[in-house]
């Protein structure tokens, strides 16, 4: 299925993705977000009964993420210089101790989604603020967002790495927005 990139094929190919290629998976998603999120029917329980919600749906997804211990986060790299191995390790794990400290923390974030959702994605954006007009660097010079699985639509063709070629990114922002960010 060939898609032109232009702002029609865009909106072809996502309307495929939607409602062809992700269609099953999404409806899978919502009935399991039911349970997790405590919210299932349960028709076989009538009046004069009712439903005692316990919301250990929630705790059984959430648990795992909660045993990552993130306290002191390390990061190794092989290079064949030492210097540089010695430069870029401690650079990274400065990185690492503003994510951990990053709310919601993207690590747990990460395996929440695997385990409630099914799937995860890790959004790599870039820090405006990382540079300033005074060449004073502030944190990484990328944020790593964990965006909700649910908005994430990737084609099936992948790299090597198991990287979807293609990826959109669906979710409503309000104008307002848009207009701070980039305002030219």
């Amino acid at each position: 299925m060939a898609h032109e990139l232009t702002v029609a094929g865009i909106h072809e190919l996502l309307e495929h993705y939607e409602n062809a290629l992700y269609v099953q998976v999404r409806k899978e998603q919502r009935t399991d977000d039911a349970y997790i999120e405590d919210r299932f029917a349960v028709p076989e329980v009538k009046n004069p009964h009712s439903i005692y919600r316990s919301g250990i749906g929630r705790r059984m997804v959430e648990a795992p993420a909660e045993q990552l211990i993130t306290s002191n986060p390390q990061v190794f790299v092989k290079t064949g210089n030492q210097e540089v191995t010695k430069r870029l390790q401690a650079a990274i794990t400065d990185w690492i101790q503003v994510l951990k400290r990053q709310n919601p923390n993207p690590f747990k974030e990460t395996v929440k989604n695997l385990l409630g959702r099914g799937e995860s994605y890790i959004q790599v954006v870039h820090n405006e603020d990382w540079v300033t007009g005074q060449k004073i660097r502030k944190g990484p010079p990328v944020l790593f967002m964990v965006p909700d699985p649910m908005v994430i639509y990737g084609s099936g063709e992948e790299d090597a790495n198991g990287v979807p070629l293609k990826l959109f990114v669906k979710y409503e922002r309000q104008i307002q927005d848009v207009i701070y960010k980039h305002p030219d």
